[in-house]
This record gives structure tokens, C-alpha cells and sequence, in this order.
């Protein structure tokens, strides 16, 4: 015969045993989300005190040797003899997983001629308010990042990178002037500069980012001048060539200022977006050279400001997507203004409407150009729109698919 009590003792340790499992279970969750979610976990900091000399690869220079592959190198020249620590080897040099440049005084870190065979994860530039970091990457070296790279990161911070006779790439964001009011610049001279992930040209709210390519080339996929509500950022073309495979957004931000300068050389990129964000200005100069375009939007957002000035080179796009967001009153909610002088536009005909758009906007202007053209020589192929003046627009339909827009004076 089994008693009552018998069968209650055993039901009441099976409840305790399930309660024991259920408890375990939600432990091993939180434990593998908090696996999940845990920031990377370095090794030792150590810091560039100078002791000896002004060498990376001289062991006493640093507070707790030689940065590894799992260490976090901080350089601060105010305890640095010299103002630049220098990194020179024609062999492989394990570099560390972060290295902060103005991590809590000013910094500066030169490489000359180093190949590197592992990638930095993060890279910082100024990581405190009102710090200045610099790296200048110069003798044919290699740099390769496989991470973020934080160019001026905190507030009020200036971060910089000059590359020189070499080449930089990273697979990873690239985030210049990433904290509010926070400057960041890249020079390019005669290198390559590849990005495998988004470029931010002033990410954070009223700062400031720039990148000029004196010459060289830069390949990427997205780009995002003036990323940050209230920033400026600008790309500046000198000479060389830069594609891009995704998208070039100028006024990438609310209330932001971008702008793309071409001097020479050329650009090439999937999607131009100008005057990207809500209240945004977005700038484009054309001086020379050939600016290419499959699809080219102009105020995408709602009262945004677009400015085009094609003063030399050709800018051709494929596809006109946008000429201004439009209201419920069907009225046009940006401003836009495309002004062609010696520049030429060249548009496909898919996108003739679009185009027209601009001349119903008031939107397209044009000014006295060093063309001169006599206008008797103009095919019956050609849309002649003249002013009071002898400045005129041509519009010209061409045997590729292209139709082909410039301004020039007459002579009669």
C-alpha cells in the first residue's frame, strides 16, 4: 500500500528538479547572449613612453613591451622625445589589435615602407576631446585595417591620415570627424586609398570632415559627405581616379553641407545623390575632367538645396532619377539649380522628361562660355534655346543613346 505522503514527497522533488533545469536553462541563454553581445576583449595597453628612442620596434619604448596582435598601442607625444614615433622594417611586423594615436595628449605616428602581415581591427585618432591624432603613411607602405578607423573620434578632437607613395585599405568603416564638432581629414598623394565598407566624411553632428585626392586612386562602395545633422564634409578630386560600386550621397545629413570638387582626373560611381537628406545643401563642381553616373538624383529629400556647376569636363549620367521631391499640391519643395559654362551634360534618352523638368523648374541656367559656335553649322539634330543675348543652350541628340547639353556664344 503506498501513502498519500510517499507520493506527495516524490511529486514535490520532481517540481524542485524541473524548477533546477528551468533555472540552469535561462542561465546558459543569458550566458551565451552575453557572449553574443560582448565588446572585444583586448590584451595589455601598452603606451609609447620614447625611453630610448623614437622606434616602435625597440622594445623599452613601450610600458609593457612590444604590442601584440591582441594589445592596444597608445601613442601620446607628449612624453615622446620626438614629435613622431616612427615605424620602419622592410619585414612583416605583427602590428596590435587597437591602436589609439592622441589616445591622452597629442600624437603622431609615421610609417615609412612597412608591409605588415596582419591588419589592425581599430584604429582611433584623437580618442579624448581636444586631442590631435595623426598617422602619416609615407616610402611605399602597406596598411591594411580590418576594422573601424575613427578619424578625430571624441569631441572637439582633429584626426588626420596623409598617405604618400603607398597604399591603405580597409574593410571596415571608415568614420571621419566621428565626434560633435570633431575635424578629420585624409590626404591622398600618389597611393591607392580601398575601402571595402561605408565612408562617413563628417559623421557626427556639426563637424567637420574632408578628403582630397592630390593624385592616385581610391576605389570604394558607399560614400557619405556630411553624414551628421549640421555637418560639413567634402570630397576634393585634384587629379587620378576614384570609383565607387555604391552609392555617393552629398548632404548625406539633416541640415548638412557636402560637396564634390573635380578638378581633373575622373570619377565614376553607381548612384549620385545631391542634396540627399531634409534640409540639406548638397554642392557639385565640375572644373575638368569626366564624372560618370548611372543614376544622378537631385533633392531627393524635402526642401533640400542643390547646387550643379559645370564649368569644364563632362558629367554623363544614365539615369536622371529626381529633380525635387514634390508636395500634395504637386509643387516642388527644393530648390535646384544646374548652371552649365563650359562644361558639357550628357544624359541618356530614357531620362528626356526628366531633363525637360529642369527647363520647367527654371531650375537649368547657363553662361557665357570660351564655345564659340556659328550657329549656321548646327545639324537639324540640334535644340537651340538662345536669350537676349548671344549665349545659348544646345541640345543635341546623339547616335549612342545620349543626348549631349552645352552653352556657347553665337557668332553670326
Amino acid at each position: 500500500m503506498i501513502k498519500c505522503s510517499s507520493i506527495t514527497e516524490r511529486k514535490r522533488k520532481r517540481q524542485q528538479h524541473t524548477k533546477k533545469s528551468l533555472k540552469y536553462s535561462r542561465a546558459l541563454c543569458i550566458s551565451a547572449l552575453i557572449g553574443l553581445t560582448s565588446p572585444t576583449v583586448y590584451g595589455a595597453n601598452t603606451e609609447f613612453t620614447g625611453a630610448t628612442d623614437n622606434n616602435w620596434l625597440t622594445p623599452d619604448n613601450w610600458s609593457h613591451g612590444l604590442p601584440n596582435a591582441i594589445d592596444r598601442a597608445m601613442i601620446n607625444s607628449s612624453i615622446i622625445s620626438d614629435s613622431d614615433v616612427t615605424l620602419t622594417t622592410d619585414a612583416g611586423v605583427t602590428l596590435p589589435a587597437k591602436l589609439s594615436v592622441g589616445f591622452s595628449a597629442d600624437g603622431s605616428l609615421t610609417i615609412q615602407g612597412s608591409s605588415f602581415t596582419s591588419a589592425i581591427s581599430n584604429i582611433e585618432l584623437g580618442s579624448k576631446s581636444n586631442i590631435t591624432g595623426a598617422i602619416h603613411i609615407t616610402d611605399s607602405a602597406s596598411f591594411i585595417s580590418s576594422g573601424t578607423i575613427d578619424i578625430g573620434k571624441a569631441s572637439n578632437a582633429t584626426g588626420s591620415i596623409d598617405i604618400t607613395d603607398s597604399s591603405f585599405t580597409s574593410t571596415g568603416i571608415v568614420d571621419l570627424a566621428k565626434g560633435s564638432n570633431a575635424t578629420g581629414t585624409i590626404n591622398i598623394t600618389d597611393s591607392s586609398f580601398n575601402t571595402n565598407g561605408m565612408v562617413n566624411i563628417g559623421k557626427a553632428s556639426n563637424s567637420t570632415g574632408r578628403i582630397v585626392l592630390h593624385s592616385g586612386n581610391m576605389t570604394g562602395d558607399q560614400y557619405r559627405i556630411a553624414a551628421g545633422g549640421n555637418s560639413m564634409g567634402s570630397l576634393h578630386i585634384n587629379s587620378g581616379t576614384v570609383t565607387l560600386t555604391d552609392e555617393l550621397r552629398l548632404g548625406a545629413g539633416w541640415q548638412s553641407q557636402g560637396q564634390l570638387t573635380l578638378e581633373q582626373g575622373q570619377l565614376s560611381v553607381t548612384s549620385l545623390s545631391i542634396g540627399h537628406s531634409s534640409e540639406a545643401r548638397g554642392h557639385l563642381v565640375l572644373n575638368g575632367g569626366s564624372l560618370t553616373a548611372t543614376r544622378l538624383d537631385l533633392g531627393r529629400a524635402a526642401n533640400s538645396v542643390v547646387k550643379v556647376e559645370l564649368n569644364g569636363g563632362v558629367l554623363q549620367i544614365d539615369t536622371l532619377a529626381s529633380v525635387g521631391s514634390v508636395n500634395e499640391n504637386t509643387e516642388v519643395n527644393n530648390y535646384e539649380q544646374v548652371t552649365i559654362k563650359d562644361g558639357i551634360l550628357r544624359i541618356k534618352q530614357e531620362s528626356r522628361t526628366t531633363f525637360n523638368q529642369l527647363l520647367v523648374n527654371n531650375s537649368l541656367d547657363w553662361l557665357s562660355s570660351t564655345s564659340y559656335l556659328d550657329h549656321t553649322e548646327q545639324s537639324a539634330e540640334t535644340m537651340k534655346i538662345k536669350r537676349g543675348t548671344n549665349d545659348a543652350l544646345f541640345i543635341r541628340d546623339d547616335d549612342d543613346g545620349y543626348f549631349t547639353v552645352w552653352s556657347a556664344t553665337i557668332q553670326n
